[in-house]
């Protein structure tokens, strides 16, 4: 809509277009959130606002623009005031209620409009407002109006409170119009079932007033203003509007209250509940605001009124009358009461002189329990002789007795025994009762008991040592000594009176007995205070071992060799208790013995017996000592020496034990050499994953053993390194003891990887210059497969072959994890020796889709025939990808700051002279392709530091000593286990840290080499 050029009024009916109802407008950001988006209709012809219509859409599908046109300046002119133009917004009662329009027009209204009407001219500038919950756009108006859906000015009565009482009978009503007001007077209020008063003016358009009930009244008032009555400053005519008050100034307790006493006279024993009722409580009375008082005129007892009727307790209240008051409250506050009758309240028992009640005899044995004597006093002259009665009571059982005259008796057989209890009740002709308690009788007729316990909760086992007895009587007992026990398979020894009712006796089991003891009191072997016989005991049985335990050690090779390893068994004639390794001693310099193991017999342990090198030693013995025993607690009688045997390993090899202070980036790595050797050097060692720091030293001899130790130095950025002594005869390798015998070095240690159920490269080298290797691999999980090898019968593998490097090992495809296998390589050099080589291949399978790890040193990793990610995280070492297909697969380079496009990769790929690409990423790290050129890589073979995803729902198995590679987001819905038991096994988490989620479990093995550790100390 466009205005003309003079002050022109433009009319926008909101509710015929589209609207939000229930945002909230934020004038800050001229933001609006949450609401629902509604539309109406076209006003009818007589006036009425149409229906809303809720709209499905999150939009308005348009908006209605209104343009006020330019209007004259005439500035300067005598009398003269600019053009405005005035727009309209006439509005539904619900657009009036909704808090986020009228606060969005009173913004545009009072802040954005002024701020864009020129100072100098009054008239506004050509920027257009957008309302956001109106589908309105504003430019070129000076004012703004906002009426009703008739036209008419709006106005909000409030009467302030929400409901007025005697307590609260005024309330402040306010008076709030949409703009300024003329012609509004307190004429214009009318109200209803009160007065208005104070009107005041606030300011144009808002106005305040007092409305107070009218008194007596309980209803609904109100406040109405005429419409027509008023204008606002452009002449509309203003709107009616009213509000409702609830008013309670009445008690409104309906019919005329009554509090009616049942009996209004009250002995002692009607006083704890006294009866009454009530009526005319009207419904608007809660349960806790009605009441009735009693009063002694000292003492009052208020009882809360919860139906039609009730009871009082007047118990400690003084006799005479009680008066008694209804009182009640409705819930505007008003209050109502009515009395009730006095009560004559009477509880004295006037019985005359005190009563008495004496027992002739307070000790009552078996013998005197039908007959015990007592005499009364005091009985008043008013009591029937019906009414007098004494009472004698255990606690559970009660005898009554009559009494006749002054004295009488009562027979308590049939009454349990301990203390009885004697009262003497009298009833007055009032009904007014009174007591007197006699002494307590104390009534024993049983005869005592006795519980035979011992000190041994199991077997008793004492060689040469005794059971205690104890004797424990149900009360204190005379005339029991040793001679009332009966012992069998023992010898009695010490008695001792512990108190009048515990007793014990030492009793020595008979040597080299197994079987029970028994411990037996007759009947009458004492007697209590008041001479009852003691009852026979229960037999105590107490198993019994006195047996000496013994253990035969057996040796099945007695004559030790290089190379042998005998089995220790240790057969106990019992089953042992506390037998470990501390109670077995040995000569510890010629053979050392394997962990104790545990067979299917518990009576046989087994452990083995292995010689150490270079000894000749014909009188060795191993030794059992005496801290172990039997079930029973018997220890042995002495120490057991198995038979001789003999070690003679002087012609053997010299091995070598390789340890680490693995302080953290320079560890300083110790060799240990089963005897003297010589030609040791840099040449033996490889290293992976780290670089030497300093030459070789020797320590010299300790214990028989020689000492080397060399200084290393980690890789830039942190991760793992190893360490292996390569066998004498193996390469360049050529170390021997004193008299020339090869030495035999550790395993050389390698890491391929690969996917499970596909073929992964073991990563051997070819250490014969292409002579046929005997290859033999060890230590092969179920289900796994060597290829081309064949399974021996000890589980093992054997293949023969000239290229190694070839050689590969399938997993199951439902495999994932890591386990070390011992790969053993003998061949014949060209000098006719033999050479040999051990290696410790920690060979890791990731389930099929799931990235393949390389970890933090030199690594070989295998591709499958689906489409793989090679994830590389800073530090590696210098690795090798077999089958990598470069149609299909990728490489993930992460933490490497110098690699960040494919355009970086190219500046550092070249292939090598057998043409396999090779990538340098730093000093020591590099991945070489092997059989993929340089030429054939492209921008969708390389993702930069993406973090990968694994899935495991099965279970992820790293074995004993293995090694696995882990980063990125790992769904764990299964279980990832670490199965240590000797060797150290590595979760390693590799750059940028590990993220674990799924809810499954990690579980690590009860071993100390369990480990998760990051590549870096930034890395988690």
């Amino acid at each position: 809509m466009l205005g003309g050029s003079g002050s022109d009024i433009l009319i926008y009916k909101a509710f015929e277009n589209q609207y939000w109802l229930g945002s909230t407008f934020t004038s800050s950001t001229l933001t609006t959130t949450g609401a629902t988006l509604y539309s109406g209709t076209d006003q009818t012809t007589d006036g009425t606002v149409p229906t809303q219509t809720l709209l499905g859409g999150s939009a308005f599908t348009g908006y209605d623009s209104y343009d006020g046109g330019n209007g004259a300046v005439q500035l300067g002119k005598a009398g003269s005031t600019p053009d405005a133009d005035t727009l309209q917004i006439w509005l539904s009662a619900a657009q009036l209620s909704d808090a986020a329009i009228t606060a969005e027009i009173a913004y545009f209204k009072n802040v954005w409009l002024p701020a864009h009407i020129s100072a100098q001219t009054a008239q506004a500038d050509s920027s257009v407002y957008t309302f956001k919950t109106l589908d309105l756009k504003v430019t070129g108006v000076e004012k703004v109006v906002v009426l009703d859906g008739a036209g008419h000015v709006p106005v909000a009565v409030n009467i302030v409170d929400a409901a007025l009482s005697d307590s609260d009978n005024s309330s402040v009503v306010t008076f709030t119009f949409t703009g300024p007001v003329t012609g509004f007077t307190a004429a214009d209020v009318t109200a209803s079932h009160g007065t208005l008063t104070d009107f005041v003016i606030i300011d144009a358009s808002h106005y305040t007033a007092k409305f107070t009930a009218a008194d007596g009244f309980d209803g609904i008032g109100s406040v109405s203003i005429t419409a027509g009555s008023y204008t606002d400053t452009a002449g509309n005519t203003g709107a009616g509007g009213s509000d409702t008050v609830a008013i309670d100034t009445s008690a409104d307790l309906g019919a005329p209250l009554t509090l009616s006493i049942t009996d209004t006279t009250i002995n002692n024993s009607e006083k704890t509940a006294v009866a009454f009722t009530v009526s005319g409580i009207d419904a608007d009375v809660a349960g806790a605001d009605a009441t009735v008082t009693f009063s002694d005129g000292v003492l009052a007892h208020n009882v809360t009124v919860l139906a039609s009727a009730g009871t009082v307790d007047l118990s400690g209240m003084n006799d005479g009358p009680i008066s008694s008051v209804l009182h009640v409250t409705d819930d505007a506050g008003n209050t109502a009461s009515a009395n009730g009758a006095a009560i004559d309240l009477d509880t004295s028992a006037d019985l005359g002189a005190p009563l008495t009640l004496s027992i002739t005899d307070t000790t009552i044995n078996n013998s005197e329990k039908t007959a015990v004597a007592f005499t009364v006093s005091g009985i008043d002259a008013d009591v029937a002789g019906a009414d007098a009665t004494v009472t004698f009571s255990d606690g559970v059982l009660a005898h009554n007795v009559t009494v006749l005259a002054s004295a009488g008796t009562v027979d308590l057989s049939g009454m349990n025994d301990g203390p009885i209890s004697s009262v003497l009740h009298v009833t007055d002709d009032a009904g007014n009762t009174a007591s007197a308690n006699g002494a307590a009788i104390d009534l024993d007729t049983s005869a005592p008991s006795v519980v035979i316990t011992d000190d041994e909760p199991g077997t008793a086992n004492i060689a040469g040592g005794n059971v205690v007895y104890t004797f424990q009587f149900s009360e204190a007992v005379t005339g029991f000594d040793a001679s009332d026990v009966a012992v069998t398979n023992g010898t009695k020894g010490m008695f001792t009176a512990i108190d009048a009712d515990t007793y014990t006796l030492a009793v020595t089991p008979n040597a080299g007995f197994t079987g029970n003891m028994t411990v037996n009191v007759v009947a009458a072997a004492a007697l209590d205070a008041a001479g009852n016989s003691s009852t026979a005991a229960a037999q105590s049985v107490q198993a019994v071992d006195t047996v000496v335990p013994t253990v035969v050690i057996g040796i099945n090779d007695t004559a030790l060799t290089t190379g042998d390893v005998a089995t220790v068994t240790f057969t106990f004639s019992e089953v042992p208790s506390n037998f470990s390794a501390a109670d077995v001693s040995y000569d510890t310099t010629s053979a050392t013995l394997g962990a104790i193991t545990p067979t299917g017999d518990p009576k046989v342990f087994t452990a083995t017996l292995t010689p150490i090198a270079s000894i000749n030693d014909a009188t060795n013995v191993i030794t059992v000592g005496t801290s172990w025993q039997d079930p029973a607690g018997n220890a042995p009688a002495a120490t057991t020496n198995s038979v001789n045997y003999t070690v003679n390993t002087a012609d053997a090899p010299p091995t070598v034990v390789i340890t680490s202070d693995n302080n953290g980036s320079k560890p300083t790595v110790t060799f240990t050499f089963s005897e003297a050797v010589t030609g040791f050097g840099l040449s033996d060692l490889q290293i992976v994953g780290a670089t030497v720091d300093g030459p070789i030293i020797h320590v010299g001899m300790t214990g028989g053993h020689d000492i080397y130790t060399l200084a290393l130095k980690g890789a830039s950025g942190g991760g793992s390194h190893t360490i292996s002594v390569i066998s004498s005869g193996t390469g360049s390798s050529f170390w021997t003891d004193s008299t020339g015998h090869g030495g035999i070095g550790s395993p050389i240690f390698s890491l391929p990887a690969g996917v499970a159920g596909e073929p992964i490269n073991l990563a051997l080298t070819d250490p014969s210059d292409g002579q046929a290797v005997t290859v033999i691999v060890k230590g092969v999980p179920s289900g796994w497969t060597i290829d081309g090898a064949t399974q021996n019968a000890d589980g093992s593998w054997t293949v023969q072959s000239s290229a190694v490097h070839e050689l590969t090992a399938t997993t199951p495809a439902d495999f994932a994890g890591a386990a070390v296998l011992d790969v053993q390589m003998t061949w014949t050099n060209a000098d006719g020796t033999t050479g040999s080589m051990s290696v410790a291949d920690n060979v890791e399978a990731y389930a099929p889709g799931s990235p393949i790890f390389a970890w933090s040193g030199d690594d070989v990793l295998t591709g499958s025939s689906g489409n793989d990610l090679f994830v590389f995280s800073q530090p590696i070492g210098n690795d090798t990808v077999h089958s990598f297909d470069a149609a299909a697969d990728q490489v993930d380079l992460v933490g490497y700051s110098g690699f960040q496009s494919f355009a970086d990769v190219q500046a550092h790929t070249a292939d090598d002279a057998s043409g396999n690409a090779v990538i340098t990423l730093g000093d020591g790290q590099s991945i070489t392709l092997e059989g993929v050129h340089s030429s054939a890589l492209g921008a969708g073979n390389f993702v930069f530091d993406q973090t990968p995803a694994v899935n495991n729902a099965g279970t992820m198995t790293i074995g004993d000593g293995a090694l696995l590679p882990l980063s990125g987001t790992v769904n764990n819905s299964g279980v990832i286990s670490l199965n240590s038991t000797s060797g150290e096994t590595l979760l390693q988490v590799i750059q940028h840290g590990v993220t674990l989620q799924g809810g499954g479990q990690l579980e690590l093995s009860d071993s100390a080499f369990n480990v998760i550790s990051g590549t870096g100390p930034d890395v988690t």
